[in-house]
């Protein structure tokens, strides 16, 4: 080999393994914050905490509860389990994101391996962790996102398996969890599938598709899993229609993710044929990513929900770029795509290294505990109050009361879908199932503006339901950062 090209070989394994250390050190440093980025964060360890204790994950919709999301029932029982493994704290919770997606990442350079040498399958996991980092915290938050990375990561390798019993296996329960974090999960798994059918034929495809339906279906058979609330807030969300400027938006993001890949068969499809089951992997890629990008023009959606597919585009590009691996107008194409993934990646992930320390919840969480601790008698919950980022303690009093009346996210989200709060929260409320609210300093309790515009919803809580508040309960008092709500009437 050249001098000149063992430098550059040399530089290449340098820089990939830069970027992709730091990226993992800021999935880390992230996880043990005490303190969110996003405000839906904090739901997912609170209804985790919930679920635990035997509440229903996906209440009626005429319940008291408003805590029902659209994730499915394994994004909540990984993150259970979590806590029960490691105790309850939003940073058992916050762990769970970090380590899917470092595990997927692991993952998606054992099977880059298996299509390029050392230094390819480690320029496309940095390229990967780049393209994770455009994303703020997405691909390393509480909700599903990393999870489902790691399945696809998982399906991968599933699919490369020697053994086609162990193939099958692995796909279909891979294929089951994705089910299970989100309805549209196996469209992420469509493109995997037609690997496997290159490697192992169509009867070992069908075998995995079949086992993923009981697993799809396991969680469902829990006493405090229902499939019809869950199917009923699917329905519900499904009326909030498509946003077009987020089709365009999506549609951009999904032509830039495959740019560099699109290029190279484009450049080389002579080259692509000849690769057997190429052509089927990248019909059901471009197929699957149309429906997603579609299916995430719902508003709160976005194009993070094309994640996923970020290691199927990187095992793609390796799978069907001819040799010399890079060459000539390609090699400017990839440094183009890696540089415009770095501006954004560092841009993004200075504005999460900026913001979190400041919302850091060690007081608040303080404040939580002493208060709970001096009361172990009484109902108490964390309500909202403005913008306040001290509601995203709230999981800590969950963790304690195994209770949780309100999520302002998913009140927020079923407003949207043309669901009001139910007569049966408003009598909760009047009937004082909780004792004490514990508001944040700052603004009017539950005064929480929408984060849609304001011609779709200006307020995350009805006025009726300020008022119903308002004369049921009075200010008593501070717990540090809070203000004390306590009952003016008879708590039943």
């Amino acid at each position: 080999m050249a001098a000149p090209a063992r430098i550059v070989r040399a530089l290449l394994i340098f820089g990939s393994l830069a970027v992709t250390l730091a990226y993992a050190a800021i999935v880390i440093w992230y996880a043990r914050e005490p303190a969110f980025f996003d405000h839906a964060e904090p739901t997912i360890p609170a209804v985790a905490s919930v679920f635990s204790a035997g509440r229903p994950l996906y209440p009626a919709l005429d319940a008291p509860e408003r805590y029902a999301h659209i994730y499915g029932p394994a994004l909540f029982l990984v993150h259970a389990a979590a806590l029960a493994l490691l105790g309850p704290s939003i940073v058992a919770s916050k762990l769970v994101g970090a380590l899917a997606i470092l595990v997927g990442l692991v993952a998606s350079y054992s099977v880059f391996r298996r299509r390029a040498d050392v230094v390819g399958a480690l320029s496309a996991t940095a390229v990967c962790a780049l393209v994770f980092a455009t994303f703020d915290n997405v691909s390393y938050w509480t909700r599903s996102d990393p999870l489902l990375v790691l399945c696809v990561a998982v399906g991968l390798l599933a699919a490369h398996l020697p053994s086609r019993t162990l193939s099958a296996i692995a796909l279909g329960a891979t294929t089951g969890i994705a089910v299970n974090l989100k309805f549209t999960g196996p469209l992420y798994l469509m493109p995997v599938f037609a690997i496997a059918v290159a490697e192992h034929g169509a009867r070992t495809a069908s075998r995995a598709a079949l086992l993923a339906v009981p697993v799809a279906v396991a969680p469902y058979l829990l006493p405090n899993v229902s499939l019809a609330h869950y199917w009923d807030y699917v329905q519900l969300s499904a009326r909030n229609g498509l946003v077009t400027a987020k089709v365009l938006q999506n549609a951009e993001w999904a032509a830039w993710l495959a740019a560099p890949l699109a290029a190279v068969v484009i450049d080389g499809w002579k080259a692509v044929q000849v690769r057997r089951g190429a052509a089927g992997h990248l019909s059901s890629l471009a197929l699957s990513m149309a429906i997603v990008t579609i299916a995430a023009a719902k508003p709160g959606a976005g194009p993070y929900h094309l994640l996923p597919f970020v290691p199927v585009l990187a095992y793609a590009f390796l799978w069907t770029t001819p040799a010399p691996f890079l060459t000539g107008a390609r090699k400017v194409l990839c440094a183009a795509f890696a540089a415009a993934a770095s501006l954004l990646a560092v841009a993004d992930q200075a504005l999460i290294v900026r913001t979190v320390p400041g919302r850091n919840l060690e007081a608040a969480i303080a404040d939580l505990r002493r208060f709970t601790d001096q009361h172990p008698e009484r109902r108490v919950a964390v309500g909202y109050a403005g913008t306040s980022y001290l509601s995203h303690a709230r999981p800590e009093v969950v963790f304690r009361t195994g209770d949780y009346l309100i999520d302002a996210p998913a009140v927020q989200e079923h407003r949207l879908s043309g669901l009001p709060l139910p007569e049966s929260t408003m009598r909760a409320i009047a009937e004082c199932r909780v004792e004490v609210w514990l508001i944040p300093h700052g603004a009017a309790p539950f005064a929480v503006p929408s984060a849609y515009p304001p011609e779709a919803l200006a307020e995350v809580f009805p006025e009726e339901f300020r008022r119903a508040f308002l004369g049921q309960y009075a200010r008593t008092g501070e717990a540090g950062g809070f203000d004390v709500w306590e009952c003016r009437g008879q708590a039943p």
